[in-house]
C-alpha cells in the first residue's frame, strides 16, 4: 500500500491545510509543463492520487484505518465502508410522554366507558316507573339514630320498621307516622333505592328518604356524569385522556360503593 503521506511529505498528524499546501507545493514544482524530469508526469499523477486520498476527510479516515490495520482495499472505488474505529457518543433520546401513556389509554377509555355506563344505569333509574309496595309498620324505634360509616351517629334521621325492612326517614316527618300504620313504599326498579314512603292512614302523609344516592350524595352521580362525558368527547391530549379516565374510575367506585352501602 502506498504511503501518500510520504508522497506529500507529511506526518499522519498533519492538518487539513498542511497537506494542501504541501500538495500546492509539490504540484508547482512537479507539474509536467515546468519541470524537465522525464518522470514529472508519473511523480505529479502520484501527488495527484495522494492528495486525492488525504485531502478528502473520509477517505483520509478510511485510508488511516486500512493502515492501521495492515488491510488491503481499493481507495477510490464506491464499496461499503469497513466497520469504524470508533463510535460517536451518541445522547438517549427522551420518549415523548405521550408514547409513554399510549399502553394505558385502552384502560383509560374503558373506564371513561365504564363510568357513562354508571351514569346511564341511574338516569333509567331515576326516570323508569318506581316498584310500588304497601307494608304495615311495626315500630319506630326511640332511639332514632342511625348508624352510618361504622360507628357515625345521625340524630336526624328516624327508621320505619316494617316486616320486611326498615326506612330511614327524616326526623321532622317522624310525627306524621306511627305503629300500625299503612304505608306505600316507592323504590327505584333498578337499584332498588328507597325514594319515598305514603301514610295512608294519615291523609296521604308523604315522607322523603333522608339520604341516598339521589339525595344527600347526588354529588357523586353528577360529578362522574360530567367527567365521563368530558372524557368521552375530548380526547386530543393523551395525558389528560388518561387522567380523566382514572378519575372516572375512581368516581365510579365510590359512586357504585355509596348505592351498595345505602341499599
Amino acid at each position: 500500500m502506498k504511503d501518500f503521506y510520504q508522497i506529500l511529505g507529511v506526518n499522519q498528524q498533519a492538518s487539513d491545510t498542511e497537506i494542501k499546501k504541501a500538495f500546492r507545493r509539490l504540484a508547482t514544482v512537479h507539474h509536467p509543463d515546468k519541470s524537465e524530469n522525464e518522470n514529472a508526469n508519473a511523480i505529479f499523477q502520484e501527488i495527484n492520487e495522494a492528495y486525492q486520498v488525504l485531502g478528502n476527510p473520509e477517505r483520509r479516515q478510511l485510508y488511516d484505518y486500512l493502515i492501521r490495520h495492515q488491510l488491503e482495499a481499493w481507495l477510490f472505488e464506491e464499496q461499503p465502508a469497513p466497520p469504524r474505529p470508533y463510535q460517536s457518543y451518541t445522547p438517549p433520546v427522551r420518549q415523548n410522554p405521550a408514547e409513554l401513556y399510549k399502553p394505558y389509554l385502552k384502560f383509560a377509555l374503558w373506564a371513561t366507558r365504564g363510568a357513562l355506563l354508571v351514569c346511564l344505569v341511574i338516569l333509567l333509574d331515576i326516570v323508569l316507573p318506581y316498584r310500588i309496595r304497601t307494608e304495615t309498620i311495626q315500630a319506630i324505634p326511640l332511639e332514632n339514630e342511625l348508624r352510618l360509616f361504622g360507628g357515625y351517629e345521625s340524630a336526624s334521621t328516624s327508621l320505619l320498621v316494617t316486616e320486611n325492612e326498615t326506612l330511614p326517614i327524616s326526623r321532622d316527618d317522624e310525627a306524621g307516622f306511627s305503629d300500625g300504620n299503612q304505608i306505600m313504599i316507592y323504590k327505584t326498579p333498578i337499584l332498588n333505592s328507597f325514594i319515598k314512603v305514603v301514610n295512608l292512614d294519615n291523609q296521604m302523609y308523604k315522607a322523603g328518604a333522608s339520604y341516598n344516592i339521589y339525595t344527600v350524595f347526588v354529588f357523586m352521580p353528577i360529578i362522574l356524569t360530567i367527567t365521563s362525558l368530558i372524557g368521552t368527547f375530548y380526547q386530543k391530549d393523551t395525558e389528560f385522556t388518561l387522567k380523566i379516565g382514572i378519575a372516572n374510575f375512581t368516581f365510579s367506585l365510590l359512586t357504585i360503593y355509596f348505592i351498595v352501602l345505602i341499599n
